[in-house]
């Protein structure tokens, strides 16, 4: 967001540029310590040989993984952020170095969102985001409200819709239908859980797919 705010003018904009991708490089360092058979079912990020969504724990000087499975709400913010820093210099007189491999990572963490963080109802009529790679989902699996941003998976969706070609093939199921039918789960999901008198959601949540158009919390 400070690099969306900025023009090529601004004094600090090099060094906003700077810090974006120490941000960057840190958060690839941990897709790389990952266990790339940690739920996702295909490593797509560096050419496919690393998993784009990192494990949850790592050691504080990034070495290495401590626990694996991603967690849903880190993944879709440093997805986005990922996106606003690639819109934020695309039309930089000269751009930034980094900028064809944060497309690309950005890209194909959208594709490995869609593909391993995500699951389908039983009557095929919702998607639903998981509490990550390797938990969370419908009924007694649990969920958490906090981790639904529909507003992120408009930005995820648009932003593959904007890209022309890729060098990599994305699974069947991830395409824009799909991405629709998970934004129109999560709307639903928040409404479903949110406590009528206050308008507030729990940080736990057991729901399931009455039928193709209603869900219910348990």
């Amino acid at each position: 967001l400070t690099l969306a705010s900025m023009n090529e003018g601004d004094g600090y904009y090099e060094l906003a540029k700077r810090k974006f991708l120490g941000y960057f490089n840190g958060w690839k360092r941990m897709c790389e310590n990952t266990d790339a058979a940690s739920c996702q079912s295909t490593p797509l990020c560096n050419n496919g040989t690393t998993t784009c969504l990192p494990g949850w724990e790592h050691t504080d000087d990034l070495s290495s993984v401590l626990e694996n499975g991603s967690v849903t709400g880190a993944d879709e913010d440093a997805i986005v952020a990922m996106i606003i820093a690639v819109k934020a210099v695309e039309s930089d007189t000269t751009r930034a170095y980094w900028y064809d491999e944060v497309l690309d990572w950005a890209d194909r963490s959208c594709t490995q969102f869609l593909a391993d963080n995500t699951v389908l109802s039983s009557l095929g009529s919702h998607r639903l985001v998981k509490l990550g790679s390797c938990s969370g989902g419908w009924g007694s699996d649990g969920n958490n409200p906090s981790y639904h941003a529909p507003g992120h998976y408009r930005m995820m969706r648009d932003f593959q819709q904007s890209i022309t070609t890729r060098d990599y093939s994305r699974p069947a199921n991830v395409n824009s239908d799909n991405w629709d039918m998970m934004i129109d789960t999560s709307y639903k999901f928040l409404k479903t859980t949110q406590c009528p008198d206050t308008g507030l959601v729990p940080n736990l949540a057991f729901v399931t797919e009455v039928d193709s158009e209603t869900l219910e919390m348990h």
